[in-house]
This record gives structure tokens, C-alpha cells and sequence, in this order.
């Protein structure tokens, strides 16, 4: 069990994250009054006020298409994980998103609770009738597949910002958003708040440094190697010092899938000082392997199952869904989880 409670360092780095942000956000605040109009109505419980930073029009263009905005949005609808958490990092609540209480309950403070419609997932395309419901001026939508389609058909509704792939920094899609609604200045302290939590927690754990750290699932029907090479979850290993084992060098973002799986005679391949496993009760095929009961990772307790069948316990889900699309209040909560998960288990 993840114990609960915060260290004062964790409290002193939590109060340094909050005065950095905070002293440009008040900063935002002192000179926004002659910056851009933020409607009337019910729009200003979604929308902060703009702080001048960017004229309209002006586009916000993605490999997908081109968003062009004629004047400021003021009803935003986000659809695909990370957008819905970049837009509450800059302080603005969708009048609509995909259910993030599935995997994403940790964003509840954050502002997620305060999500007025909740849109389902339709089984092919975006599902375009209960956005449009919605009434958006601007929505932010990731596109697994379909891409054009889905932008041809978003469009047509309100400008839209479209993403297609899993790798997309989220420090991008901060920017863009940003740009988008005039808070250029609450973008810029969306990311000094991680950059200066992320750093924290780093400097706290020198221990971490140079082990080598990796994300695997056991589901029962096979091994999948998760933190492939240049996935964004071997990209948060690295933020907090850890390296990744040789095998990750197998793999990459163009072979991942059924491609990242594992022989039952390769789990050799495997061995890390730190391994967190996504799986289902006693991960049924790591378990079985004499060959993974003689790891040294094993021996030390560094072998962390994440049970994803626990009804009482959807921390699992949000590891696994948050190393494969951390956005900058995942990533922080991911570094903080992981924290408290290794406690002081890892010699230096």
C-alpha cells in the first residue's frame, strides 16, 4: 500500500512551486485590466481574464491543421487526456471534456471537478453531436486515428487545435493553448511550477540517480514493454535521474504495440534496479518466471505492481494512463506517487 502522507521537504517543495507560479500569475493579475475582454456571462466561470499577450486574429497551426481564432475564445472544449489537464494548468475549465475520471481522478483539485458535461466516446470519428452541444468557440482534440477526418469534422463546429500523437509534448500543447486564449503569462507559470516541482523532487533523491527505472505490464496475455525508447514515459524517468535499461533501446515510438512485447524467454531482457509493473492481481506471468523471481530487483523489493483490478483503487490507472500521456499536472502527482512508492528503498 502507497503511504499517504508528505514529508516537510515535500511541503517545502510545494510552497517553493507555489511562490514561483504565484509571483507570475499576481504578476498577470497587476496588468491584465487593459488586456483583452473576457466576455460576458457565464464565459468568465470558464475563461480567466487574457492578459494582452496575443491579437486577434491569429492561427495555431499542428501537423494536423490550422486552428484560426477571429477574436478570443471563451468556451473551450477539450477531448483526449492532456488537453483537458493543459487547460486547467492555465487555469481554464472546459465547458465539456472526455470523462477524466476514469483515469485522471488526481486532477479533481485541479479544477476537473467543475467540468460542467461530460462527452462519452462514440465507436468510430469524434463525437461530433455532443460537442457541437456543447457550444465551443475553440476545442482541443486528440485524434488516435483518422486525423483529417476528425479535423474536417471538428471544424465545422468551432476552430480546432488537433493533435495526433502520443508523443506530443505537452509543453507544446501549454503554448498553444496559451497563445490560443490570451494567457501567455499563466502558460509561462504552468511550466516554471513543473520545471521547479520536477527539480525538487530530483535534488531531494540523489539516490535515483544513474538506476536504471522501467514500465512494464502483465495483464495476463503477455509482457509489454512500456517506457520504450523516446516514449514520454522513459522521458519522465529520465527528468528525475534514472536511465533506462538496454532493452529499451529495442524499441521505439513506431514499433510500440504488439511489437513491444516480450517472449516468456526474453524476460531476461528485463532486469532493472527499478521495475514498476501495470497488471492484474499478482501478475500472473511474472510471477510464474523463475527467471524474474532471481532478479536482484526482486530480491531488494524494488519491483512495484500496480494492480489495475483493485475497484477501490484507481491510482493504478492514472500511473499507467499518465507515464503513456503525462501533461504538467500528471507528471508532477506521477513524480510525487513514485516518491512516496519508493520511500528510501533505493541505496545510493
Amino acid at each position: 500500500m502507497v503511504p499517504q502522507g508528505r514529508s516537510a521537504g515535500r511541503r517545502r517543495r510545494a510552497a517553493a512551486a507555489f511562490f514561483a507560479a504565484a509571483a507570475l500569475v499576481f504578476g498577470t493579475v497587476a496588468c491584465s485590466g487593459d488586456g483583452e475582454d473576457t466576455g460576458n456571462g457565464d464565459a468568465t466561470e470558464f475563461m480567466p481574464a487574457g492578459d494582452g499577450r496575443s491579437s486577434y486574429p491569429l492561427k495555431i497551426t499542428t501537423s494536423v491543421g490550422t486552428a484560426e481564432l477571429e477574436q478570443r475564445p471563451e468556451r473551450v472544449v477539450t477531448f483526449g487526456g492532456v488537453p483537458t489537464e493543459v487547460a486547467l494548468s492555465l487555469g481554464i475549465v472546459p465547458v465539456a471534456s472526455d470523462d477524466w475520471t476514469t483515469y485522471s481522478s488526481h486532477l479533481e483539485d485541479d479544477g476537473a471537478a467543475r467540468i460542467p458535461q461530460i462527452i462519452d466516446p462514440v465507436e468510430s470519428g469524434a463525437p461530433t453531436e455532443a460537442i457541437a452541444e456543447a457550444d465551443p468557440d475553440l476545442i482541443v482534440y486528440f485524434s488516435w486515428k483518422d486525423q483529417g477526418r476528425d479535423f474536417d469534422q471538428l471544424s465545422s463546429i468551432a476552430p480546432v487545435i488537433v493533435y495526433d500523437s502520443t508523443d506530443v509534448d505537452w509543453r507544446t500543447q501549454v503554448r498553444d493553448l496559451a497563445l490560443a486564449t490570451d494567457l501567455g503569462d499563466a502558460g509561462d507559470a504552468a511550466l516554471q511550477k513543473n520545471d521547479t516541482a520536477m527539480a525538487g523532487i530530483r535534488d531531494e533523491h540523489p539516490e535515483w540517480k544513474g538506476k536504471t527505472a522501467e514500465f512494464i505490464s502483465d495483464k495476463g496475455g503477455g509482457i509489454y514493454f512500456e517506457s520504450y525508447g523516446g516514449s514520454t514515459g522513459e522521458k519522465f524517468f529520465h527528468s528525475l535521474g534514472f536511465t533506462s535499461p538496454e532493452v529499451a533501446g529495442k524499441y521505439n515510438s513506431s514499433n510500440s504495440g504488439t511489437k513491444n512485447q516480450i517472449s516468456t524467454e526474453n524476460i531476461g531482457e528485463l532486469d532493472a534496479d527499478i521495475i514498476f509493473v501495470y497488471c492484474s492481481k499478482g501478475m500472473p506471468t511474472l510471477s510464474a518466471s523463475s527467471t524474474f523471481q532471481g532478479f536482484e530487483a526482486v530480491k531488494k523489493g524494488l519491483v512495484f505492481p500496480m494492480e489495475y483490478d483493485d475497484p477501490d483503487n484507481k491510482e493504478p490507472v492514472s500511473v499507467a494512463v499518465g507515464l503513456r500521456q503525462p501533461g504538467p499536472l500528471t507528471e508532477v502527482w506521477l513524480a510525487e506517487y513514485f516518491e512516496r512508492l519508493l520511500g528510501d528503498k533505493v541505496a545510493v
